[in-house]
């Protein structure tokens, strides 16, 4: 493995217990790969774990679309092998059941979101070779898969990654990559939630898109809306100089939302991968 650094998420929410007092449950996770990442997942196995007891299919049914929004949004160098696996394994110890369907269930869905969140923005901060995390949040768009399409295709884009590393606040880089989106397969977009028959017309579709409308913000400045805009190119660059960028595009289509996660690419990549042999 090339970790540098242990990735570990926890959180825990509490759920009335047998005679209606409060009983925390706790959700729980490790992973590791920080290369050869991107959607599909790649090189990258995790376990989450929760001491409820939740039915195994409940538990699939939560972790699909769960990993889809996460896992599955997050792209260090555009590159995937066949080791991708992911675990959400129940213990019962707490003794409290988690049944699908009920406000409960939705509560535990959250947490276990929050730890594959935390968990894959920790791999994305850790790519090979990185210095800076790149998340980028799209909304406006046509609906929700949409907006994440774009969002995966920007922080997947070679091009932003190291304008990122250069500090560089190239629009262009950003709107070139959300033109270069399409939506995923239709087993993704299934596993995503959306009905098949859906699924099997739009996968693999361009997202709907419209730049006169489109507006895109890095660390925090407005640079682009219907067209280029007046800024402090050095003042951007100066808020680029992070461990995190945030990069923001309004669609102006619709209420659709989604993020992404990705890394800069160094010349730390190149060594680490030139010098790496199996």
């Amino acid at each position: 493995t090339t970790d540098t650094v242990p990735k570990l998420a926890t959180t825990s929410i509490e759920v009335p217990g047998p005679h209606h007092e409060p009983v925390t449950i706790t959700v729980s996770g490790v992973a590791k790969g920080v290369g050869m990442i991107h959607p599909r997942m790649a090189t990258m196995l995790s376990v989450v774990m929760t001491d409820a007891s939740v039915a195994p299919a409940a538990l699939h049914a939560m972790l699909s679309p769960i990993a889809q929004r996460t896992w599955n949004q997050t792209s260090v160098d555009g590159d995937t092998s066949t080791n991708d696996t992911v675990f959400l394994i129940a213990s019962g110890a707490s003794g409290i059941q988690i049944a699908a369907g009920t406000p409960e269930a939705v509560a535990f869905a959250a947490a276990v979101e929050a730890v594959a969140r935390s968990l894959a923005r920790q791999q994305a901060a850790d790519g090979e070779g990185a210095t800076t995390l790149i998340t980028c949040q799209v909304s406006g768009a046509a609906d929700d898969h949409d907006a994440r399409a774009v969002a995966r295709s920007i922080v997947s884009s070679q091009l932003l990654k190291a304008a990122v590393y250069g500090r560089d606040p190239n629009w262009g880089r950003v709107a070139s990559g959300a033109g270069n989106a399409r939506l995923p397969d239709a087993e993704m977009l299934v596993a995503a939630g959306m009905h098949r028959s859906e699924a099997t017309a739009r996968g693999g579709r361009l997202p709907e898109m419209d730049v006169d409308k489109m507006r895109i913000s890095i660390a925090g400045t407005l640079v682009y809306a219907g067209g280029p805009l007046e800024f402090d190119r050095p003042a951007v660059a100066k808020a680029m100089d992070a461990k995190e960028v945030l990069i923001r595009v309004d669609l102006g289509i619709g209420g659709g939302s989604g993020e992404a996660f990705g890394c800069d690419l160094t010349e730390g990549y190149v060594k680490e991968n030139a010098e790496y042999t199996t």
